[in-house]
């Protein structure tokens, strides 16, 4: 983990996380690392605004996808 913000268990990580994961990839990238970043989030960070940005930073990632009707939950 290279970043982090605490948050109350009722409040929704999703509004602050591109910012988080652009200071993280940051991070990597200012130390060197030339490898594609590796990124995990459970349901509660389902977004189409995190997963535009994990792509732009060039990594790789996985996000959990909360079980609804349409995907046959």
């Amino acid at each position: 983990m290279l970043s982090a913000d605490l948050l109350a268990g009722d409040e929704d990580p999703r509004p602050g996380t591109v910012e988080l994961l652009t200071r993280a990839v940051g991070v990597l990238r200012a130390a060197g690392v030339t490898g594609r970043p590796q990124a995990g989030g459970d349901t509660g960070y389902f977004s189409a605004a995190i997963a535009q940005c994990l792509l732009d930073l060039d990594c790789d990632f996985t996000i959990g996808v909360p079980a609804t009707r349409q995907c046959g939950g």
